[in-house]
């Protein structure tokens, strides 16, 4: 499967090579920094709607043909993408775990310890839902290393709060997974899958329940083997168990969807190199003008995760 990349989302992509250019002079490492940045926004962009439009027929397409290996091909593309180009945001790490956990749906199982490397603190800056599954995630990881009364109590808050059912249902997964109980993920799962189109998310990611996907896989991975057994599929029309079969029997493909041309083929490399290992900063760290509090406050370091991808790009050129 090839996708054509619409000429709205290529003329933006050329408007902002100039002014990359102008930025970057003759710097390589700089222009691909501006780059990779500007490739997500124009993606992103309403002038440049087509090409979400056209991933959404397409995944349409291979879920009616049960063509599963498109569908693993299409996730991966989105998610990829995703995953390689960060924006400045007043979140820590929290807000990778809605991108992580449908990336194991499409994705080797290990991108998890890249996203939530061992030395990483406990979340605590961003949507409610996020810092409670990114504390859960972990705690599950490496046990023994946080403080998990701490965060069982917080997440049990939050299940048993107001907060949207779908929220509460995604850090309810995540808590059965930590306890090893196979009845609370079983129904939290399922109500994944049954609240799934209420989200504010592209119609792209609303044909298939990817997040119950890739919370089955995490916890295959991580609960007991015998607990895990007891566990229930979900039974819903976005929920495809061939698609889980398919995915536990063959490679992931890093293959996109679609290929940049010239002059933006270093765009391709971005589905051949890791995603960034999570980094933190404190902007404000020993500035007196800042409260304690807001001294000690970590943010996603977008810049070093960018150069991340940049560095790991220029190495594949370099080779080519």
């Amino acid at each position: 499967m090839k996708l054509p990349l619409n000429q709205k989302y290529l003329d933006n992509l050329l408007n902002y090579r100039e002014s990359a250019l102008e930025h970057a002079g003759n710097d390589r490492t700089l222009y691909l920094n501006h780059m990779l940045n500007y490739r997500e926004f124009c993606a992103q962009s309403k002038e440049a709607q087509s090409l979400g439009e056209d991933m959404e027929r397409a995944l349409k397409k291979a879920v009616a043909d049960q063509d599963h290996a498109s569908v693993q091909r299409l996730l991966f593309t989105f998610y990829q993408g995703v995953l390689t180009a960060y924006w400045r945001s007043g979140c820590d790490h929290s807000r990778l775990i809605f991108q992580i956990i449908p990336f194991l749906s499409c994705a080797s199982y290990d991108n998890i310890f890249r996203a939530f490397p061992k030395e990483l603190p406990l979340s605590e800056y961003g949507h409610t839902m996020c810092i409670n599954g990114a504390n859960l995630v972990q705690c599950i990881l490496y046990p023994g290393m946080y403080d998990t009364e701490k965060v069982i109590e917080k997440a049990e808050t939050h299940i048993n709060s107001k907060q949207p059912k779908w929220d509460r249902a995604f850090v309810a997964c995540l808590f059965g997974v930590l306890k090893n109980d196979a009845e609370l993920f079983s129904q939290n799962i399922q109500l994944l899958c049954e609240l799934h189109s209420r989200n504010d998310i592209s119609k792209f990611l609303k044909i298939r329940c990817v997040f119950a996907y890739g919370m089955w896989v995490f916890a295959k991975h991580n609960m007991v083997s015998d607990v895990f057994a007891k566990v229930k599929m979900p039974v819903y029309k976005n929920f495809d168990k061939e698609y889980l079969t398919y995915i536990s029997e063959n490679a992931f493909s890093t293959e996109p969807v679609y290929v940049h041309p010239e002059p933006f083929t270093e765009f391709n490399y971005l589905f051949e190199i890791p995603i960034p290992i999570t980094r933190l900063y404190q902007p404000y760290f020993n500035n007196e003008n800042y409260t304690k509090r807001e001294q000690k406050v970590r943010y996603l370091d977008t810049e070093n995760m960018n150069m991340q991808c940049v560095e790991e790009i220029m190495k594949r050129i370099g080779e080519s």
